[in-house]
């Protein structure tokens, strides 16, 4: 999942700590739990309170397919 969110956001890890990381069971976890959280930003901007949309996070226009896609693959796995 690491190697995979570096494709798309290179500089993913730049905006944590090692501590953001902590709270979670595994790596993988706080990426996606991150991804989903920004996405909701991303999506939702207007009712957060943001003027902007392509400055309310590091998911853009373009990429935001590749995140979402990304998700989807991850899910997909999942065996709940």
């Amino acid at each position: 999942m690491k190697e995979k969110i570096k494709k798309i956001i290179p500089d993913f890890f730049e905006y944590y700590l090692e501590s953001d990381l902590e709270d979670y069971e595994s790596e993988d976890d706080f990426i996606i739990s991150t991804l989903e959280h920004e996405v909701d930003l991303y999506t939702n901007w207007r009712a957060e309170g943001f003027k902007n949309q392509q400055k309310v996070s590091y998911i853009n226009k373009s990429n935001i397919k590749k995140v979402k896609k990304l998700l989807d693959n991850y899910y997909k796995k999942c065996d709940f």
